[in-house]
């Protein structure tokens, strides 16, 4: 049995919205899946799995943010779209 361990870090329901400085519900979506990133940048894990709602209404920039905020990351990245995505 090979005693090697891998960690696959779970985030969900960021809701971006259209700017990365919107409010929503008293938070900004854009920051704080920014300083959730980070701290999971310092798990190292092997992979890491996006769950829905990763967008508040999937709006195109919601997304665009998303791919800028996972720029550099050297490592599989798996998304599941919830019910505010648009996943076409």
């Amino acid at each position: 049995m090979n005693s090697a361990s891998h960690t696959i870090l779970q985030i969900s329901d960021s809701h971006l919205v259209d700017a990365p400085t919107d409010i929503l519900r008293g938070i900004c979506p854009y920051e704080n899946l920014r300083h959730t990133l980070n701290v999971a940048a310092t798990y190292k894990p092997a992979a890491l799995l996006l769950t829905g709602d990763l967008a508040e209404v999937g709006a195109p920039s919601a997304y665009e943010q998303l791919q800028e905020l996972l720029n550099g990351w050297q490592i599989p990245i798996y998304y599941i779209a919830g019910n505010h995505d648009d996943a076409t």
